[in-house]
């Protein structure tokens, strides 16, 4: 009998501590989809292309919606100065596992940006190294902002799958971050 009282009990606790009490709703966060590093007058500059997922899915009526790409800007004295400077002035929690392109400057290369870059990529659980790594010449709020061809969202824009355009046209094939961190350290050491 009072094995069987420890069971009931057992259980009506149990359906207690079920339930999605700490979960967010998707619209309620910010999901970066791209990250651009840039240097400028001595600042670092960071970029993050958010997505928005709302507009990925159908409505309800079997349109979709339009697809629009949102760009924020931050800049500090370093690159986790400019992060943290980027959360201050969002309105709402910034998603980082969702990153699949990481785009550096030539002055952020120039200037030894990624040796910070990847100081606070290994802190955070977030950051994954199977992202594209990436660099321009161009301003990276133009290359954030690069409107699609189509009416596709920025997800499936050549940021976030390079080999499509390096299968057809390329000259440089681009690199996943942990390949990019092993040439960039072996490269260091020759130096």
């Amino acid at each position: 009998m009072r094995t069987i009282r420890c069971i009931l009990t057992v259980i009506l606790l149990s359906t207690l501590l079920t339930g999605c009490w700490g979960t967010r709703e998707i619209d309620h966060m910010i999901y970066v989809n791209t990250l651009g590093v840039d240097y400028v007058k001595d600042k670092v500059v960071v970029y993050i292309q958010m997505v928005n997922f709302g507009g990925i899915a159908k409505k309800e009526s079997g349109q979709s919606q339009q697809q629009k790409t949102y760009v924020g800007k931050a800049e500090g004295d370093a690159f986790d100065a400019a992060v943290f400077n980027l959360y201050e002035s969002s309105p709402q929690r910034i998603v980082w596992s969702n990153v699949k392109s990481v785009v550096f400057t030539e002055n952020a290369l120039k200037h030894g940006l990624i040796d910070q870059v990847f100081d606070v990529w290994d802190r955070y659980y977030e950051f994954r190294y199977t992202v594209w790594a990436m660099a321009t010449r161009e301003p990276l709020e133009r290359v954030l902002n690069a409107t699609s061809t189509s009416e596709l969202s920025a997800i499936y824009s050549q940021l976030n799958s390079p080999m499509r355009s390096y299968e057809q046209s390329s000259i440089v094939a681009p690199l996943y971050m942990y390949k990019f961190i092993w040439k960039w350290k072996s490269s260091e050491r020759w130096d």
